[in-house]
């Protein structure tokens, strides 16, 4: 493995505590440029749901990977990984200081660890340009003859069927997944069926490259906030974005995505009954868990992450692309519960002419993968757009039918709550994976809690340690980083737990443990031992 001794700047933390601050900030400082590793603003549009860096901030120090992406095309941390370490090479030899930062925190990690070994993911069936795999070492013959037919037609497969085959298949990788989490399912039974091995085996072998720096040193700076104030400020931020126009982009692009629908949407082949009988308002009570080699920390919520179109049994895709922003699953019994309204049907009047809505630079995925994310953030911007007059005559609808306000503000209250909880994911995913001892490796804790002390507390005393680092003379970490133990050792101590009481999939002993201090938990069980 090759080391690049150069100093890299990545800027974590949660979603809300100022990352995108103090990353333009230091950039301004130091003649530095960013490289974006939040997986959801790799895409054209979507500037307000997924708060991507205004155009006057970009002005402020140029980004990489931004806005690069049409929305029909699916990007794997491994092709991520491959156009984030050029970057870097790049502004090393122009003498600028990289800054890493981004809220997909596994991605952050790709890009600070050395080259991985790619697996095949189940985006892999949807772009037309795939990297060549490292992986892949068996035959198809040998593929052929060790992979049951049922796994090599996996897309049409129930979810239940799906994980059956790989208990079958892969027992240990079964149990690290949730039988609901579909997506990742059918990622491990197309690993085994491209390459002939486990997929547990390769996590294994993969776990080896995280543990390596591919740049050092590497200056971590983890801003952190007590959660009280940082939920308060999540809900104002979600405010805010209504205020901005939240709702007019989300409609804008769920018009889109039905004018595509067989790139958005999974076939009901695809679809438990269960799934496809969802009515509004409805969700699967499934708690689901990320394995160590995906986007653990993607946007969307627990379940299967499958909805269906009460009128035209569309069941969108919300474990796969753009669709895993929050706010797309939340805002979906919206949608839903407006369909078929004359007030949607001025909405979708753009849908009657296609042609309006195929702009290249959401559907054109002719040039390979390496060459989009290279490129820079497009202009255009999304062709399903919704007059200013027709908008307006939409809001007020919106605002004076009560049962449709009431709809709104459970999907408002939604959009909160994931946003609230996808920010303790990411925490915990910083104090378990960064916060490790590794050669090279720097973190520094920065209390952004006081908004009235932040410069004080988290620019000048990053800018410090950077004035260090770029000198050679490093400060010591202010994070008690904990041995590093490769995330392979764990796939097989992992457990899975079923409470009879409740009739609940648990993924792990943390979740187990939180389950069975929970209210409903213990209420359950009281009734069940009053009945007997």
């Amino acid at each position: 493995v090759v080391v690049v001794e150069m100093v890299v700047v990545a800027v974590l933390g949660c979603t809300g505590v100022g990352k995108t601050k103090l990353s333009l900030l230091l950039g301004r400082a130091f003649d530095g440029e960013i490289i974006n590793t939040d997986a959801m603003q790799l895409y054209n549009g979507l500037n307000i749901i997924t708060n991507k860096a205004t155009a006057e901030e970009q002005a402020i120090a140029k980004h990489h990977l931004l806005g690069v992406l049409p929305l029909a095309v699916h990007c794997n941390v491994v092709q991520f990984q491959q156009a984030a370490h050029s970057i870097v090479d790049e502004l090393h030899n122009g003498n600028k200081l990289p800054i890493v930062v981004g809220g997909t925190n596994y991605y952050t990690e790709s890009v600070l660890s050395s080259p991985m070994k790619r697996t095949p993911t189940a985006d892999d069936n949807h772009n037309n340009e795939l990297q060549s795999s490292s992986t892949t070492t068996a035959s198809s013959a040998t593929i052929a003859t060790t992979t049951p037919s049922s796994v090599r037609n996996n897309d049409t497969m129930s979810t239940d069927k799906a994980y059956e085959e790989l208990k079958a298949i892969d027992p240990v990788m079964a149990e690290r997944l949730h039988p609901n989490n579909r997506r990742k399912i059918l990622r491990s039974l197309k690993v085994f069926e491209q390459t002939g091995k486990r997929h547990s085996e390769l996590l294994i072998e993969q776990a080896e490259d995280k543990a390596v720096l591919h740049h050092k040193p590497c200056v971590c700076f983890w801003i952190d906030c007590e959660q009280v104030e940082l939920d308060r400020r999540l809900d104002a931020r979600v405010d805010v974005m209504l205020e901005q126009g939240l709702l007019r982009e989300l409609f804008e692009h769920y018009l889109f995505f039905l004018a595509h629908k067989s790139i958005f949407t999974i076939s009901n082949g695809a679809v438990d009954s269960r799934c496809c009988e969802t009515t509004h308002h409805q969700q699967e009570d499934a708690v689901g868990v990320a394995d160590d080699d995906d986007d653990d920390d993607t946007r969307s919520g627990d379940g299967d992450g499958r909805r269906t179109h009460e009128h035209e049994q569309v069941c969108w895709d919300f474990e796969r692309g753009v669709l895993q922003s929050i706010g797309f699953k939340e805002f979906a019994p919206l949608f839903e519960h407006l369909y078929g309204t004359n007030e949607m049907k001025r909405l979708n009047c753009c849908r009657e002419n296609k042609s309006l809505c195929c702009g290249n630079n959401h559907l054109d995925t002719d040039m390979s993968m390496q060459s989009l994310l290279k490129g820079q953030e497009s202009s255009t911007s999304l062709c399903c757009k919704v007059e200013g007059s027709v908008w307006e005559l939409f809001e007020n609808y919106l605002r004076d039918d009560k049962e449709t306000y009431e709809v709104l503000n459970q999907c408002v209250d939604k959009m909160k709550q994931q946003t609230r909880r996808y920010s303790r994911k990411q925490t915990q995913w910083i104090r378990n994976r960064v916060c490790r001892e590794r050669d090279g490796m720097y973190v520094y804790r920065l209390d952004a809690t006081d908004l009235g002390r932040w410069e004080e507390n988290v620019y000048d005393k990053a800018k410090g340690i950077v004035e260090r680092a770029l000198a050679h003379d490093m400060v010591p970490s202010n994070v008690a980083l904990k041995p590093y133990v490769d995330d392979g050792s764990k796939i097989s101590k992992w457990r899975k737990y079923h409470c009879e009481t409740c009739d609940k999939t648990l993924n792990g002993d943390h979740e187990w443990e939180v389950h069975l201090k929970t209210k409903k938990h213990h209420r359950r069980r009281r009734k069940r031992h009053q009945q007997k």
